[in-house]
């Protein structure tokens, strides 16, 4: 039986972490070579692709820029944003959209916007509670603002 001293000991280590280190590099050069894929290699449905492609979308990296979906269009095209999350992508919804352009009910925006809750950033850097407490936004609001929050991938 072989023994093995500690000099070996300490370079089989690092031979191990060394290749933990190629391991995660190559996964993520595979996940940036996905984001080259043609939609039409998706296994999207020929109603999402057209409507992929008629906002511009020619690669899966494309889905993946700052305000392709807008929270109206999350709501529409909810499976596509959770396919996208099963390939281990998220739209990147931008954090500096305007609490007035997204589709809150007119009591909850003003609710948030007298709380100087401004950008979508602001709304989802705050705690659960934090918006329970907001002023005039009550448990209808707060439910609105949870969903759509989570549509958009974002949650407490």
């Amino acid at each position: 039986m072989d023994v093995i001293n500690s000099q070996e000991l300490f370079l089989l280590s690092q031979i191990k972490e060394q290749n933990e280190k190629l391991l995660k590099q190559n996964e993520e050069l595979l996940k940036i070579n996905r984001q080259f894929l043609p939609i039409s290699e998706l296994p999207f449905s020929q109603e999402e692709k057209e409507y992929l492609f008629s906002r511009g979308a020619k690669v899966l990296g494309d889905l993946l820029a700052p305000n392709f979906f807008n929270a109206a269009e999350a709501k529409q095209w909810q499976s596509i944003i959770k396919r996208l999350r099963e390939w281990g992508y998220s739209p990147i919804i931008s954090g500096d959209m305007k609490i007035e352009e997204m589709d809150f009910e007119v009591r909850t925006k003003n609710a948030l916007i007298r709380s100087k809750v401004i950008y979508l950033l602001d709304l989802v850097s705050m705690k659960e509670q934090e918006v329970k407490k907001i002023h005039n936004l009550g448990a209808k609001s707060f439910a609105e603002i949870h969903t759509k929050l989570q549509l958009l991938g974002y949650d407490w």
